[in-house]
């Protein structure tokens, strides 16, 4: 059997084609003649254009900061703090000041040997296999997509428009199908969440997962339920967490939408509408995929019996290959889990795939039809990862460049670790903090809150007329609750700051235990209202009430300042530079999206 191993421990069976390309020029000699003076200098001006895009402003160690990069970064600052074109000199020094500041930090990494640790070996690893999974998708799954103006209408509908549901979740396609086999059979909804949740709010309540609308839902489940009519119950659903049965129970539309609004709403609806059909196409891509899999059922079944037999080699954190192979018999180490035309699976591929399975991922597995669907998922990652590395279209350089960028932010992290690690704050400039400034760390008041969040300001003031005539909080968040995390608990939040309720922290500062206030508005899908728990009123100003915090304080002052010192020092031992003569004749561009 062939192999080719690239960079990310992958291996591949089967080598890259090469590809012959045979080209046949022909030249119009009139046509080419009376056109090159015209496109040279077009060509001449882009030519020159790319070359100033490409011209290096700063540059540490082998890091170049190029002119593109700094307008991009100049782009995306603009973006976020909605400056403009207007940015000053200041501005864009600081902005590459803070560039060279990240690949100094890196630099040194680097130089610590940070890279060559196997954690970070193995996340440079998990990083190029998302990076190549990305392209992949990019290139061949996302030109599919398409957005129609009449997505557009349904999704905006679809915006103005709450749904509630309940819905009967599974692990496995197999206990799906069955559960729906039940239902035909006249079994009772209600029922069947109480055999299936063990969760009481989902068990108790019929599965109901209360009011929601766009986004709020695994986009599967979302569409699906759209689609339905209040009394419906679907086919099993496949979705990001397992498989879910689900029954439709109201449907509240908005009323008098203008096309106005539609228009003023069409830009922000195309984004969404292309990010949800992506995600649908990726899910029908994976789907089709493991259907053209030819599967050996019976060797699946013998590696589910070695895991069954001894799990801890399986769901042990880190994984070792070696380890768990030597468990499997030689007989089976070769054969082939699964084939394709172009595209065969075996044992040790299984193997390999598991170490880049994550321990939660791999500990849930507690069946064989478990254990089916997860080596599916493991054989549509290899299959999509062995096409992008075939794929001569995708570009290699923007793999390498992509991956290399998230990983620094692994070495970055890296080089955090190692300063908190030098911090060091004693008690005495603990005590000279609480003497000089105290009072700005006294405990402030703390509320224990329980919250309803409703989906809309109608449904909240209904809310709360229903618990002003006397129905109990407990019972109109079952009713209406848009979390229904918070039904098992009484909507209870925990004691928190009372400045972590922001713009609503005046209103509640007044609250007592038992009373009611609201509702507040924090958008036009997430109402809610509270009732108060408890109050933790704010403690006397004592070196004792304050002094973790001031010691919070001061570590994270010292940590900046460590961090800040050992930059710098690492800035002049990779001779980090600013080509301020290169700067100085660069015509910064403004970003189309901050254009006026």
């Amino acid at each position: 059997m062939n192999s080719t191993s690239f960079r990310t421990g992958m291996i591949f069976k089967m080598p890259v084609s090469t590809a012959a390309f045979l080209f046949v020029f022909y030249l119009f000699s009139f046509f080419f003649f009376s056109c090159e003076s015209r496109d040279s200098a077009v060509e001449n001006a882009a030519e020159a254009e790319d070359v100033t895009r490409s011209v290096t402003v700063a540059q540490v160690a082998d890091f170049e900061i190029s002119a593109r990069h700094f307008q991009n970064k100049l782009n995306q600052f603009a973006e976020r703090t909605g400056q403009g074109v207007n940015l000053s000199k200041d501005v864009q020094k600081s902005i590459l000041e803070d560039r060279l500041s990240r690949y100094s930090m890196v630099a040194y990494a680097l130089d610590q040997g940070w890279d060559r640790e196997p954690e970070l070996q193995y996340e440079r690893t998990m990083i190029e296999r998302k990076v190549w999974m990305e392209a992949f998708l990019r290139d061949v799954v996302e030109p599919q997509v398409q957005v129609s103006e009449q997505d557009l209408r349904t999704l905006f509908h679809r915006l103005n428009t709450t749904l509630r549901a309940s819905h009967i979740q599974s692990d496995t396609e197999e206990e799906a199908n069955s559960i729906k086999q039940k239902l035909r059979n006249g079994a009772s909804f209600d029922e069947l969440a109480r055999i299936h949740f063990e969760t009481p709010a989902l068990k108790y309540n019929g599965g109901d997962l209360g009011y929601f609308t766009v986004d709020d839902m695994d986009i599967s489940f979302e569409d699906r339920a759209y689609q339905m009519a209040v009394g419906e119950i679907s086919e099993p659903v496949k979705t990001s967490t397992g498989y879910s049965i689900i029954q439709l129970t109201d449907r509240v539309e908005t009323p008098a939408v203008t096309e106005q609004q539609f228009a003023e709403k069409k830009r922000d609806l195309t984004l969404l509408a292309f990010r949800q059909k992506r995600e649908l196409a990726i899910r029908s891509h994976m789907r089709d995929t493991i259907e053209s899999f030819s599967l050996n059922e019976e060797l699946l079944r013998q590696i589910w019996d070695i895991i069954r037999d001894d799990r801890s080699a399986y769901t042990t954190d880190g994984f070792n290959e070696e380890s768990f192979l030597a468990s499997v018999p030689e007989s089976l180490r070769s054969q082939v889990l699964a084939r394709q035309p172009s595209f065969l699976f075996d044992v040790a591929d299984f193997v390999q795939e598991a170490r880049y399975t994550t321990k939660k991922q791999r500990s849930r597995v507690t069946s064989l039809p478990q254990f089916r669907e997860q080596v599916e998922g493991m054989i549509y990652r290899r299959f999509v990862l062995e096409m992008a590395f075939r794929n001569e279209s995708i570009d290699r350089e923007y793999v390498e460049s992509s991956s290399d960028e998230t990983f620094y932010n692994a070495l970055i992290e890296r080089f955090n670790e190692s300063i908190r690690e030098m911090v060091r704050v004693d008690e005495e400039q603990v005590r000279v903090v609480f003497e000089e400034d105290g009072e700005f760390f006294a405990p402030e008041l703390h509320l224990n809150l329980a919250e309803i969040p409703f989906a809309s300001i109608e449904a909240a003031q209904d809310g709360r007329a229903m618990i002003d005539g006397g129905l109990s909080f407990e019972e109109v968040l079952r009713k209406y609750t848009l979390d229904i995390g918070l039904v098992d608990r009484g909507g209870e939040l925990g004691f928190m700051a009372l400045s972590e309720f922001g713009s609503m922290a005046s209103e509640l500062a007044g609250i007592q235990p038992g009373e009611i206030v609201g509702p507040f508005e924090i958008s036009s899908h997430y109402v809610v209202l509270f009732r108060c728990l408890g109050r933790k009123e704010a403690a006397p100003l004592t070196y004792e009430n304050t002094k973790d915090a001031i010691s919070r304080y001061l570590e994270e002052m010292e940590f900046e300042r460590l961090k800040q010192e050992v930059i710098e020092r690492a800035k002049k031992r990779f001779d980090a530079r600013i080509f301020e003569d290169r700067l100085a004749g660069l015509t910064i561009e403004q970003s189309p999206r901050t254009s006026n």
